[in-house]
């Protein structure tokens, strides 16, 4: 089986959504948390189905209930943890090639689920690709656009990049250039790059925040700093980095 990472989604036969905590595995099973699960009732739709995304106690819940052969308890760490096992994995869906195949559609004119969400992803990585010089291939797209259950009122952009001068690069481009439209004449484009606007810090802040260690105001002052989240036509994004350590082995943990 392909090397599973950290943001790779997995999809099993039992029709549930895992997105990877890990670069390192056990010998039979993947670390992953669990998404998505199918519910008639639910606010995500994929391929005629729908799906509702599910929190952390709910995921253990929902899994002892009916799916108890994905938790496992962990010698490493000492408790009950998810994962999947192996021959139940249908696919492993990665950032890079979903954004590839993404932008193969967009840029044919093809159809793609909340086109007004994708266009905006494909601003971003034309800017990233020319501005900071990196392969379409080092980037990526997880979150709820990587398995195709996005919602166009609220999803924001989990935007990868893989490499650590890539990721420098692109931090260093963002920097350089936020609030400020660039024209790329590769693709003819218009493209802003904002940092995060008032209207989404305190978004960003309950979303981020899970104590009062930082005020409101200290946690603004470092995340500017970091410039690794911002805006595009109302839309946030971030901008994660991710090793492209491809050699590690899958069965050095139990």
């Amino acid at each position: 089986m392909e090397q599973v990472r950290t943001r790779d989604f997995i999809y099993t036969s039992d029709d549930l959504y895992f997105a990877s905590t890990n670069y390192i595995h056990p010998e039979n099973r993947v670390i992953s948390f669990l998404r998505y699960v199918p519910d008639p009732e639910g606010d995500r739709e994929k391929d005629g189905k729908r799906y509702r995304k599910v929190g952390s106690e709910e995921a253990y819940s929902y899994l002892r209930e009916n799916y108890p052969d994905y938790l496992y308890f962990s010698e490493v760490t000492n408790v009950e943890m998810m994962g999947v096992p192996l021959d139940k994995v249908e696919r492993i869906i990665k950032p890079e090639n979903r954004l590839l195949g993404l932008k193969k559609t967009f840029d044919e004119g093809g159809e793609v689920k909340n086109p007004e969400l994708i266009a905006k992803l494909m601003d971003v990585a034309d800017f990233f690709h020319f501005m900071a010089d990196i392969p379409y291939d080092h980037l990526g797209i997880s979150g709820s656009i990587l398995p195709g259950l996005q919602k166009s009122d609220v999803s924001d952009l989990d935007f990868v990049v893989y490499g650590l001068d890539n990721h420098r690069r692109a931090i260093a481009a963002f920097k350089e250039h936020r609030g400020k439209e660039v024209y790329i004449e590769e693709v003819d484009k218009h493209i802003t790059v904002e940092g995060i606007t008032n209207d989404y810090w305190d978004f960003v802040y309950d979303k981020r925040m899970f104590d009062e260690s930082l005020t409101k105001e200290e946690f603004r002052w470092y995340e500017n700093r970091k410039a690794n989240r911002g805006t595009i036509n109302g839309t946030l994004f971030d901008i994660q980095y991710m090793s492209l350590r491809e050699s590690l082995k899958s069965n050095v943990i139990s």
